[in-house]
This record gives structure tokens, C-alpha cells and sequence, in this order.
């Protein structure tokens, strides 16, 4: 009689171990130093137009137009979340509730039980890049926009695929860049390359018509208030800390001294 030797058959806790495993595989940060490909490379799936406008004074401002063409293919999660931000249709929760523990201020407490209160009074409204602003520029880096506030400040950005444009560099200028992993609504422009923001922002699309616009605002006057009081300056990532009237001098490092508005966003196709 011929007998055929058969493998061990796993236990049930294994084969759950196992399949929990492969669920969680996708969710793990990808490697983004490993092949890197041009920008210059990647597809363009999509188009959207942002209007910037710089307050100058009372009466005067200055509109800069930027159309942005997406990398639809290399970030289809990222792509779809920043259409639907530009054409003012993203669902978003407001959190399930705040932490007042650590706040001392009774002022600091009743604003964020404010802002909370809006949140929830307006979570059926859709979420909206318009009006949000510009709250950092770095010279020769990039500038930070895409600050929503108001009854958006609140609301919890969802999560994207963190392997989204794994390979793809910050190697010039124009290109447009979201947190990677998602959580948040910010984004940011080149002005010049930054691989060292590969690792934590992943690129999504680039400038293709108002590079002119695009070197007018990486150069406006921007807050230095962190050189002033001889403090660390905050990572790119913005600081959840700086709440309005905050005492922390470098809150306000790098932004603009003239307010910069994104007053208009349009998905072109």
C-alpha cells in the first residue's frame, strides 16, 4: 500500500491569524525610497483649477489662477478625495467628541465646545475647499494650503492607501502633494524640489498651466516669529495645538503676512 505523506492541515486560530494577516498588509507603510520615478512620468487623468486670492489691503487683491493635472492612476484614492474637496462634495463626520482633560483655559474650553456645537449643526453640509486658506510657506519648498475652517475644522479627513504614489519623487517644482495615509484635508505645492517630504507626503498631480502664479506666491512675506523668540520651528506637518490665540510663538512661523485665500476651486474633467 502506497502511502502519501500529507502537510500538517493548520489550526483554526492559525488559518484566522493568517487571513487577518493579509487584510492588514495593504494598511502598512509602503517604502518610498525604493525605485523612485520622475514626476514628469506620471499620467494625468484629471484636471482641476484652483483661484488663490492675496488680500493686499482694504481694497485691493490679487488673484492667482493654478490648473493642476492629476495623477489619477498612481493615487486613485488621494485623486478622488481632492475632486470631491474641489467640487465641494466630500462626506466627512465631525469626531465623536473632543478632549477638554488637558486644557486649562476656560476660554481655550468653551471655544472648542463652541466649534464642536458648529460641527455637529452643520455634518450633513459637504465638505469644501473654498475659502479654506494658505497657513505656511516655506521659501523654495513649498506653500500649505487647503486650511479649512469654521464648520469644516473640525471634521475627520478620511484615510487613503498609504503605497499611493510610493515612487513618486518631490523632484521640482509645481507639484501638488497630500498627506500620506490620508487625515487630513491640507495640501500642499512644490516651489522646488523637497524629496525629503517623500516619506510622509505623497505627490498627486502637478502645475501645469500658472507656474508664474506659483513663484508669486512661494515668495510672499511670510510670519518669523519662531527666529524672533529664538524657538523651534513646528515639522510641515500643522501643528493640532496652535488653536486661536495660542501663546506658542511659533504657531504663526511661515504664515503669510497678507491673507491668502483659495476662493475658488473647479474640477475641469
Amino acid at each position: 500500500i502506497m502511502r502519501v505523506h500529507q502537510p500538517p492541515q493548520p489550526t483554526r486560530g492559525a488559518f484566522c491569524c493568517a487571513v487577518a494577516a493579509s487584510l492588514l498588509a495593504p494598511l502598512h507603510k509602503a517604502d518610498v525610497t525604493a525605485m523612485p520615478q520622475s514626476s514628469a512620468e506620471a499620467a494625468i487623468t484629471a484636471k482641476v483649477r484652483l483661484e488663490f486670492v492675496e488680500q493686499v489691503s482694504a481694497e485691493q487683491k490679487r488673484e492667482y489662477p493654478i490648473v493642476i493635472g492629476l495623477f489619477g492612476r498612481d493615487a486613485p484614492q488621494a485623486v478622488d478625495y481632492f475632486k470631491q474637496l474641489c467640487a465641494g462634495v466630500l462626506r466627512a463626520p465631525c469626531p465623536a467628541g473632543i478632549d477638554l482633560s488637558t486644557e486649562v483655559m476656560e476660554r481655550t474650553k468653551q471655544s472648542k465646545k463652541a466649534a464642536f456645537r458648529a460641527c455637529l449643526g452643520a455634518e450633513s453640509t459637504p465638505v469644501t475647499y473654498a475659502y479654506s486658506t494658505v497657513w505656511s510657506v516655506r521659501r523654495g519648498k513649498r506653500f500649505d494650503a487647503g486650511a479649512v475652517q469654521g464648520k469644516f475644522a473640525l471634521r475627520v479627513a478620511p484615510p487613503t492607501p498609504y503605497s499611493e504614489s510610493a515612487f513618486i519623487s518631490h523632484d521640482a517644482a509645481g507639484l501638488l502633494s497630500v498627506r500620506r495615509g490620508g487625515g487630513f484635508f491640507d495640501f500642499g505645492i512644490t516651489t522646488g524640489p523637497t524629496p525629503e517630504d517623500d516619506a510622509q507626503f505623497a505627490v498627486i498631480g502637478r502645475v501645469i498651466e500658472g507656474m508664474d502664479a506659483l513663484e508669486t506666491l512661494g515668495a510672499v512675506p511670510v510670519v518669523k516669529a519662531a527666529d524672533a523668540f529664538n524657538v523651534e520651528s513646528p515639522s510641515t506637518a500643522r501643528a493640532k495645538a496652535c488653536d486661536y490665540a495660542s501663546p506658542q510663538p511659533f504657531c504663526a512661523q511661515n504664515k503669510p503676512l497678507r491673507k491668502i485665500t483659495l476662493l475658488n476651486t473647479d474640477v475641469l474633467e
